[in-house]
Formats: structure tokens, C-alpha cells, sequence
């Protein structure tokens, strides 16, 4: 092999041997490739091992008789078409191994035996293998090597073992005590009979529990929506949390039931700028609301349906307290303040004024809803999740009987108004 530079690139190649170089020019704005078809031959300089480049032709293609796009100056194999890999030679068993070099042509074999099976992976041929479904080693014609007995008090006749010399040095490279020779992963660290570590185990359904307990606590953002209310009030958002108690029954790996019982409390602040005159009541008087915030408590249960980590579900809520905080300003048309009260705060179930008339409350103490989101059970049974409450009827009673002589300061027109909820949240828990 000699070594000669051409156009700043070394090629090394035998003398008199022709090579193709892929040219590509710029002709009439289209790409054309040409191969230029060259020979390396001795120079007749004065000093030995002199070479230079002998230009013979240029040409479209080089010459590839068996067409594998392998020139057949350069192709092993001319003759038949092949893989570059293996210099333009076939691999009909795909072993990786060129069937000109193959021992064992048409059976699946290793490069290590050129070709030939090896069933324990010793490097020994099967068909040389005397322990062919034990690893063992080669000068034993890939079985074990034999363990002396103790307890024999004769010794062994000298044909019944080989004998050889043992290696000075036995390499291991990654230290864990089995040989290169025999480490299936040389050059990562395991104390495995096959030198690997073990691979990582995948969790199977059966593995998952298929009744499960848990606490969990969610904590967000709570939104009111009024319809049907004068202009003047204005809705809000406040804070949200709820502790809960879930249970899942699981169906397969990725689909289970999941039921929850929690303590829920929510808000939304709202402000209102009104008087009586805009609805014909005589008592001249203006009402301004500030930074007024409306807290409901409730006892909830869901029934939701996990997929994927992904859920849907519908839920019950039963109302406990309805409150109303916050300041209130009155004031009669010369605007001189009637009542001003920071703490002006009621309760909408239990408070005197609002009694509980035919069974029937001012604000709806069953609420229904439909709640969607993202929760998932972790390996190490955390939960996570994003959720996503909406409320599908109105939380104000505007069929309250009372509201027929009377309205609240705070939400009308009494007898319209509705009020909803929603929540968006982040949740985190544990399943035991």
C-alpha cells in the first residue's frame, strides 16, 4: 500500500491500481457529477517510494458489471452484487459475516466463528462445542473449565486433562470479577454470572394494585360566573382548596374507577354599584359594594373514569354554609352615608332574614357538576394531577319564595340571577 495526496486528500492504495474520484460540477445551473478515473504508478524521481497520479479518463459512471453502485475496481466481488460493508460481497444469511469468508454459508452464525452458530456465546462453534448449551472456554472445547477434587487421593490419569498453560494475567476490565473473555458487558460493572446488570423491571398490571385508598389535597383557583344580573355587579375569582379521601378499583394496567369524598371550600370576590330607584322601590337609597367576597363550603363526591392518566367524571356537592363578606357602603341622594359597615357579613343558611320557606332555601343546597383533568399513580404511589370543576346549576335559589316581596342588596334582580362555579386546580396525594 502506498500513500499519495491528491487535492488535499491522502488516498491509500496499491500502485497500478485504478481508482474513481467523484467529481461534481456546477454546469448551466444543474448538478453533474463525473468520476475521474486515475492510476497510481511509480515516478521516475531519483529517490525510492516516490508515486504519482497517472490521469487516464473522465467518465459518467465507473464500471460496476454486477451493479451493487460498488466500482469493480474496488468491488471484492465483481461478479455478484453485494453490500458495501463488506467491499461489494454478498451476505445471503445476514449474519454479518460476507459469504466468501463464511464457514457456515446459509445458517445464521456470529462473526466471532466466522459465520458459524454459537449457541452459548463461548466462541466456540457448535460443531466443535462439547458443552454447546454451557459458556465455558476454548482450550476446553467450550466447556467449563473442570474443578480438581480434594478428596481423590490418586491422581488423574494425565489423558483425561489437558494440560496447558494458565494465562499470567486475567483481564477484566470493569472490576467485577468476571473476565473480559466471558463478560457479556465488559465495560460496565455487575455482579452477574454473565457480567451485565440486571435490566430494570418492567411493572405489569399484575403488579398494580387492584384496590386502592388514598389522601390527596388540591388547591387552585375558583371562578363565579353571574348570568342574569344587573350591569352594576360584577364578578370575580378567589382562592380554592379541598382535602379528600379516594378510592380506585382498578380494570386493567392503564383504566380504573376512581371515587372521592372531600371537604370543599371556594369564593369569588364581586363588586356592585347600584340603588333601589332601578327597580321601583321607594326607599331612596344607593349601595356600594367593594371588594366583597362571597365563601361557600361544601361536602363533595366524585366518581371519575381514568384512562391514560387522563379522566372525566361528574360530581355531587352538598352545600353547608353560604357566606357573604366584606364591606357595604348606603348612601341617599345627597350622598351622605346612610350605613357603612367593613365587616358587613351574613350567612345565606342561617341567617333570620333568609328562613328556610316550604323547604326551600335561597340558595340550592344540591349542586352537580362535571369535573375533566390529568391524574396519574406513580411507581412509588404518588399521586399528581390537573384538574378542571365546573358547576352545571346555579348555586342562587331564585325561585325562593321571598324574593317575590323582597330582594337581596347584594345579587339581583333576586329572581333572576344565577351564580356559578368553577375550579381549576393542582392536586397531589398518596395511595397506600
Amino acid at each position: 500500500m502506498v500513500e499519495i495526496k491528491y487535492e488535499n486528500v491522502f488516498l491509500c492504495t496499491s500502485p497500478d491500481t485504478v481508482l474513481y474520484i467523484k467529481k461534481t460540477y456546477k454546469i448551466d445551473s444543474r448538478i453533474t457529477d463525473f468520476f475521474l478515473k486515475i492510476k497510481v504508478i511509480p515516478s521516475r524521481r531519483q529517490f525510492e517510494n516516490a508515486y504519482k497520479i497517472l490521469y487516464i479518463e473522465q467518465t459518467s459512471q465507473p464500471i460496476d458489471k454486477d451493479g451493487d453502485k460498488f466500482p469493480d475496481n474496488c468491488d471484492q466481488c465483481p461478479d455478484e452484487p453485494g453490500l458495501v460493508d463488506f467491499q461489494g460481497c454478498p451476505d445471503s444469511d445476514k449474519d454479518g459475516t460476507a459469504d466468501k469468508d463464511d464457514e457456515c454459508p446459509g445458517v445464521v452464525g456470529t462473526v466471532r466463528c466466522k459465520g458459524c452458530p454459537d449457541k452459548d456465546g463461548d466462541g466456540v462453534k457448535d460443531a466443535l462445542d462439547k458443552c454447546p448449551d454451557v459458556r465455558g472456554e476454548e482450550i476446553y472445547s467450550g466447556c467449563p473449565e473442570p474443578v480438581a477434587n480434594n478428596n481423590t487421593t490418586t491422581n488423574p490419569p494425565v489423558h483425561s486433562q489437558p494440560t496447558r498453560p494458565k494465562p499470567a494475567v486475567t483481564i477484566d476490565s470493569d472490576g467485577d470479577g468476571v473476565s473480559d473473555k466471558l463478560d457479556d458487558c465488559p465495560y460496565e460493572f455487575a455482579r452477574t454470572s454473565n457480567g451485565c446488570p440486571p435490566k430494570p423491571k418492567i411493572k405489569r398490571y399484575r403488579d398494580y394494585k387492584l384496590l386502592g385508598l388514598g389522601l390527596s389535597l388540591s388547591g387552585g383557583i375558583s371562578f363565579g360566573h353571574l348570568k342574569g344580573h344587573d350591569p352594576d355587579i360584577i364578578d370575580s375569582s378567589g382562592l380554592g382548596f379541598s382535602p379528600a379521601l379516594f378510592t380506585t378499583i382498578r380494570f386493567s394496567e392503564n383504566v380504573y374507577l376512581q371515587v372521592d369524598l372531600c371537604y370543599f371550600k371556594s369564593g369569588f370576590k364581586f363588586y356592585n354599584y347600584g340603588n333601589n330607584f332601578e327597580y321601583g322601590y321607594n326607599e331612596p337609597l344607593a349601595y356600594y359594594t367593594e371588594d366583597a367576597k362571597m365563601n361557600f363550603q361544601e361536602v363533595k363526591s366524585y366518581l371519575k373514569v381514568n384512562v391514560y392518566s387522563f379522566f372525566i367524571g361528574c360530581y355531587y356537592g352538598r352545600v353547608l354554609s353560604a357566606k357573604r363578606k366584606g364591606n357595604i357602603d348606603c348612601t341617599d341622594p345627597s350622598g351622605a352615608s346612610v350605613q357603612y359597615n367593613r365587616n358587613y357579613e351574613y350567612d345565606f343558611l342561617n341567617d333570620p332574614a333568609f328562613p328556610v320557606v316550604n323547604n326551600s332555601y335561597p340558595i340550592n343546597r344540591d349542586i352537580f357538576g362535571i369535573t375533566i383533568g390529568y391524574e396519574k399513580i406513580l411507581d412509588n404511589n404518588l399521586l399528581l394531577g390537573l384538574g378542571y370543576d365546573f358547576s352545571l346549576n346555579s348555586y342562587f335559589n331564585n325561585k325562593y319564595p321571598l324574593w317575590e316581596d323582597y330582594y337581596n342588596v347584594d345579587f339581583y334582580d333576586s329572581k333572576q340571577i344565577e351564580i356559578r362555579m368553577s375550579y381549576l386546580y393542582a392536586k397531589i396525594g398518596y395511595q397506600f
